[in-house]
């Protein structure tokens, strides 16, 4: 992810590590780069799309979207559980 990350133009990864692994508010974010709400959005989604092209380019499909039923046993267990009360 951090490659991927470093791959995406400035302006982008500045908006994307602010708001998604800092944890700002868009209004925070708008005050700490002088933009507008607007373009903090549009960057952020730029962002994300840029990263999403990166890692596919790192990985082959099968590689990120794997599913495996191991990883839902326990939330099914947890679902059966409650259903029978």
């Amino acid at each position: 992810m951090e490659n991927a990350i470093n791959k995406i133009p400035e302006d982008y990864r500045i908006v994307f590590t602010l708001r998604e692994l800092n944890g700002l508010s868009i209004s925070e974010t708008t005050e700490a780069l002088q933009i507008t709400e607007s373009n903090v959005k549009v960057r952020l989604n730029r962002a994300k799309k840029l990263l999403r092209t990166e890692i596919e380019k790192m990985y082959a499909p099968e590689d990120i979207f794997e599913f495996n039923l191991i990883y839902c046993d326990r939330m099914v267990q947890n679902v059966m559980n409650q259903i029978q009360g």
